[in-house]
């Protein structure tokens, strides 16, 4: 990324700061010798929050989440390319819940425990370009749901929902 210098790096060990977001990067890459090698790569992080560190997702206390009602419509805002929405979900049963999003635009949906792991993600399983995820939950957990445009430089909001009524 930029003119960054990669001291003690090794062909198969690479360390890249300045990570801004999702998407596609290319570094270059050189020895002592002058050698160069041209790198290019994707970024698409599944972290679970913490550290603040470049690249990493950052999820805001489970508390502080706005909570989506079981088959009601909430909107995603997302004011900044590459940025996420979350919200909180508790089911008051056991049963296999379906989270998706309503969008004009490419969305992409993942579903965490409270503690913030990463339990399953999906892209484009819904309608269209919508994600949907669709996951067994037990009663009385939180869990959270992180969405996000799958383009990095999306602005605009959306829907997302969840319901247990399909099957």
């Amino acid at each position: 990324v930029g003119d960054e210098v990669i001291e003690g790096a090794t062909e198969s060990s690479y360390t890249v700061t300045n990570i801004t977001g999702y998407g596609s990067y290319h570094c270059i890459v050189s020895d002592d010798f002058g050698n160069r090698r041209d790198l290019y790569f994707n970024v698409n992080v599944e972290s679970t929050g913490g550290g603040g560190g470049s690249g990493t997702v950052v999820i805001p206390d489970v508390d502080e989440l706005p909570e989506l009602t079981l088959r009601e419509f909430s909107d995603a805002v997302i004011a900044e390319g590459g940025a996420y929405a979350f919200f909180r979900f508790t089911p008051s049963k056991d049963g296999i819940y379906r989270f998706y999003s309503l969008s004009d635009s490419d969305t992409y949906g993942y579903l965490y425990t409270a503690d913030k792991v990463l339990i399953i993600s999906n892209d484009d399983g819904g309608n269209d370009l919508n994600f949907l995820i669709t996951q067994s939950l037990n009663a009385g957990e939180t869990y959270i749901l992180g969405v996000r445009y799958y383009s990095s430089s999306s602005t605009g909001s959306f829907s997302v929902t969840v319901d247990d009524e399909y099957l």
